[in-house]
């Protein structure tokens, strides 16, 4: 009898310079793979699933000596969320996944031994390699490798910097994009009668007409992570407004990874609900963004 899967995964990334450790699997689901396996423990899922890292750890640790051999001293968590991936397992077709950074000490390649009976093969690839083996790699896998996709919102004072964050994204290697509304904007290619509304100050009106609310919640569902620019306002430090502050709600619920490009702003009367949904402060520098 098959065992009932418990819809948690975790994965490792075992570096050893420029090139990752990946395993081709000996069994289904097949493909090219970071060494991964099942938490196999107690986890109850929904609001408290990030109360559960000691069990994930746990994990890592057992998965990435079981299949290569490997005994981790540290662990850093990098990515996670939910994905719709099966497995052999019993009712196995989505898992939270948590991918650790992994560090080995000593010579890596000289310590990895193969499971014989859950990998054919053993091997370590570099970022272009894995892009050229992209159809060899477990599907799941392919969804994890692949460029965040990354969406630009904030508030529309900030339009040319947002568009500017997008082009930096693009430039860090990301997928970064934005309302191409904003765009022709930041580029001064909007029709003139638009733009005089806009510097009369008839947002809400725009806002309604062009259905922005809507638009941005369909292209935060389409995207990976959202960041949200937050600069100075009328003497107001890393500004979040109304708007924002529904959009980053929209993300949190979806499971989106929400970036701020600066702090948190502390005199907000509703800084509380901004920490609930867990931002990650760039401060000012979009490369402290982790692939």
């Amino acid at each position: 009898m098959s065992k009932v899967c418990d819809h948690t995964s975790v994965g490792m990334l075992v570096w050893n310079g420029d090139k990752l450790l990946l395993i081709e699997r000996a069994k289904f689901p097949f493909g090219f793979a970071v060494p991964a396996g099942h938490v196999d423990d107690d986890i109850s899922f929904g609001d408290e699933t990030n109360n559960h890292e000691a069990a994930f750890q746990k994990a890592a640790k057992r998965e990435l000596k079981e299949e290569v051999g490997l005994d981790a001293v540290d662990l850093e968590l990098v990515a996670e969320g939910r994905k719709e991936n099966p497995c052999r397992r019993e009712g196995g077709s989505w898992h939270y996944w948590k991918f650790y950074k992994v560090d080995i000490s000593g010579d890596i390649a000289s310590k990895v031994v193969r499971s014989l009976d859950e990998t054919k093969n053993v091997g370590w690839y570099t970022k272009i390699q894995i892009q050229e083996m992209v159809e060899k790699l477990e599907p799941v896998m392919y969804e994890w490798f692949k460029e965040m996709k990354i969406y630009v919102l904030g508030s529309n004072a900030f339009i040319p910097q947002m568009c500017a964050a997008k082009d930096k994204l693009c430039e860090l290697g990301f997928e970064g994009w934005i309302h191409p509304e904003y765009e022709a904007i930041a580029h001064g290619i909007i029709d003139e009668a638009k733009a005089k509304r806009l510097a009369g100050g008839e947002h809400a009106a725009i806002k309604r007409e062009n259905d922005y609310l809507r638009v941005h919640y369909r292209h935060i569902l389409e995207s990976d992570a959202i960041l949200f620019v937050n600069l100075e306002k009328k003497g107001m430090k890393n500004y979040i407004g109304g708007n924002v502050l529904i959009e980053m709600g929209q993300a949190y619920v979806n499971n989106k990874k929400i970036f701020l490009s600066n702090d948190i702003p502390e005199y907000s009367a509703y800084v509380d609900e901004i920490k609930a949904m867990d931002p990650i402060c760039l401060h000012g520098d979009l490369s402290n963004i982790k692939k």
